[in-house]
């Protein structure tokens, strides 16, 4: 029990550590994806 829990919280540091580093790469994507939508929408109309 202890030694779950024990690796679920490495888990979670390793995660926030993994957000932390692709946050920004993350929002940049996501700002690409919103351009291409955009882009998309008007070659449709």
């Amino acid at each position: 029990m202890v030694e779950a829990q024990g690796s679920c919280e490495r888990m979670g540091g390793y995660m926030r550590e993994l957000k932390r580093e692709h946050l920004e790469n993350d929002f940049r994507a996501m700002g690409f994806g919103m351009e291409l939508a955009a882009t998309m929408d008007m070659v449709e109309k």
